[in-house]
């Protein structure tokens, strides 16, 4: 959370540096043919759902930052009204824990017929997914008293994942019951074999999550401060609701721990998977004179 606070100083210095401007000069203006470049930067609490075990999943700290372009086209009584491109950098992280339990058929690493009963006592998850997002977003500015102005974006966004990342640890337990001789296999748990049914035994992984790319629905409430006419300090809430099921599994079950002793994520069993973002978006108005249409 440190860094969190970084981001607010930063912004408090920039709120310092340029409120001498505003003692002679006026307000930024969007009236139709504007144009305006928004920068932002948005610590935010981040969830990434998993339908087979929501009751265990947490949310966690994230991040998103980036830029957009605001072309203003019409206004209807005092609200000016614009459309917006942009570019953002987001940070997702989510955290399961759980003690596992479940049975399935499978094989082994000698292609037998098993059925694999496991346990995973305090299993414990991070997810974090770093994403590109393309916002489209409506843009609606109203005037209030003195330099503050109160403004709305609504749209749609899409997020192209450039890291898909997961950590588990647990005490695995597992024993198998092999039909074609009637035996069942447990506590084995020897150095190089292809037989794993431990007890009670610690372990950790790290892998990549199978996640298809996003889509979904962006809104931000705020309030703008106009420094002068062309610089303005924004703040406000800003959330993020994915649309899209990310899953991307196989649809045949797997198992907790595969044969090379490595730990499955939970995404994997997960029939819907899903992200969601709350975050206090900070940021920075500039109207360039070179950007706005001559009347």
């Amino acid at each position: 959370m440190k860094r969190y606070y970084h981001y607010a100083i930063m912004f408090a210095f920039a709120f310092n540096a340029l409120g001498p401007v505003a003692q002679n000069t006026g307000k930024m203006t969007t009236a139709p043919g504007s144009v305006i470049l928004n920068f932002h930067a948005a610590p935010a609490l981040t969830k990434i759902s998993n339908s087979a075990y929501s009751d265990a999943v947490s949310t966690k700290g994230g991040f998103s930052g980036g830029l957009d372009a605001v072309y203003y086209f019409m206004s209807f009584k005092k609200v000016n009204i614009g459309v917006s491109l942009g570019v953002n950098y987001s940070y997702y992280s989510s955290g399961i824990k759980l003690n596992y339990r479940d049975s399935l058929w499978t094989t082994d690493a000698d292609a037998e017929n098993v059925h694999l009963y496991e346990k995973g006592n305090r299993l414990s998850e991070t997810q974090k997914l770093s994403a590109i997002n393309v916002p489209v977003l409506l843009r609606f500015d109203y005037p209030l008293a003195g330099k503050f102005d109160m403004y709305l974006n609504a749209g749609m966004y899409v997020s192209m994942f450039v890291s898909k990342k997961y950590s588990s640890t647990t005490d695995y337990t597992a024993r198998a019951y092999y039909p074609k001789y009637n035996a069942t296999l447990f506590d084995v748990d020897v150095a190089n074999s292809p037989y794993f049914y431990p007890t009670n035994k610690a372990m950790s992984s790290d892998g990549k999550l199978k996640l298809k790319s996003d889509i979904g629905v962006q809104m931000a409430l705020g309030c703008k401060y106009n420094i002068s006419p062309a610089v303005a300090l924004t703040a406000g809430l800003n959330a993020c609701l994915g649309l899209r099921n990310m899953a991307n599994n196989s649809g045949t079950a797997q198992p907790l721990v595969n044969n090379d002793r490595t730990i499955n994520s939970m995404a994997g069993k997960s029939g819907n998977t899903k992200t969601t973002a709350l975050a206090f978006e900070l940021g920075i108005s500039w109207k360039p004179a070179w950007l706005q249409k001559k009347q």
